[in-house]
């Protein structure tokens, strides 16, 4: 190889490096953002958390009820699944694919599926499959506010209240560290008092539960009719959150792969250079052969 092409190398893979240590600052940047968000949201869940504790303390016989805590008297199974819409985050997507296909395979035909499709990656692979994909969603902001977010919960709390479904299941990728992430389902509907409780406390911390001074409250209407009203609520907050942690894993993720593109191109970089400077020393040399000798021919 001329050192030409060597040089063009070098520079290319210069340029490289250069374009994926921005996109891993960039996705560092955003990825601390998304969790500050997540943490905005905590006063709220605190708020939230105190007016269903005062709430339960008026809970006669068998506890208050809800059509969100009963499973569906249809029997198909709604999936959303949720991905990013651009690439270049490693096997971020590929493991949340991976895990809903295994569970499509689970039911083996058992069941109807439906799929609701969020983020373009989800929405091209499961047209690939032929798959029954009822509502895509696509272009989320990179930074979701809970009313960019109703959208897809409101979709599907409708859904499940239609009573075509047995249940609802929500396929991400889950936040667990800087360095790490994890494919995850959770059931979303029907839901548990327990289940959306422990969603709250992900925001609040155990510590805060319970800390606020109760009063006796006259309600109006009943304690329970509030009940029913608050739960689907909290159902759209906990849509909301896991979009958040989805979100954060994706930018984890593709600062992970960046990360690791840099370091190869570095790697290469040095590499290409040490070829270049000795497919340049070699081209001086024969050079200088060439110059000495016609200087012996010329004596």
């Amino acid at each position: 190889m001329s050192y030409q092409k060597i040089k063009q190398k070098i520079n290319l893979t210069g340029n490289i490096s250069e374009i994926v240590h921005a996109i891993e600052v960039t996705s560092i940047m955003k990825m601390k953002k998304t969790q500050k968000i997540a943490l905005e949201s905590r006063p709220f869940a605190i708020k939230f958390s105190g007016i269903l504790a005062r709430l339960l303390r008026y809970q006669e016989g068998g506890g208050f009820e809800s059509d969100f805590f009963k499973e569906g008297k249809g029997d198909r199974i709604l999936m959303a699944v949720l991905t990013s819409d651009r690439g270049f985050c490693g096997f971020y997507n590929k493991s949340v694919l991976k895990m809903a296909e295994e569970k499509i395979k689970e039911f083996n035909g058992k069941q109807e599926i439906e799929v609701v499709a969020i983020g373009k990656k989800t929405i091209n692979f499961f047209k690939r499959r032929n798959a029954k994909v009822i509502k895509e969603f696509v272009r989320l902001s990179d930074f979701p506010s809970i009313d960019h977010i109703k959208p897809i919960s409101n979709f599907l709390i409708e859904q499940f209240e239609t009573q075509q479904y047995k249940k609802i299941l929500f396929f991400f990728g889950h936040f667990v560290s800087t360095f790490i992430y994890e494919p995850k389902m959770v059931e979303l509907l029907p839901s548990n008092l327990e289940q959306l409780t422990e969603e709250l406390e992900k925001v609040t911390g155990k510590a805060e539960i319970g800390k606020e001074k109760f009063y006796d409250y006259i309600f109006e209407p009943s304690p329970e009719i509030i009940f029913k009203k608050l739960i689907p609520l909290l159902i759209r907050f906990r849509v909301y959150h896991l979009v958040l942690g989805a979100k954060a894993a994706e930018y984890s993720s593709r600062m992970v792969a960046m990360k690791r593109a840099s370091e190869n191109a570095k790697d290469l970089l040095r590499k290409l250079i040490l070829k270049y400077n000795e497919v340049r020393q070699e081209q001086i040399t024969s050079e200088l052969l060439e110059i000495t000798s016609a200087k012996e021919v010329l004596i």
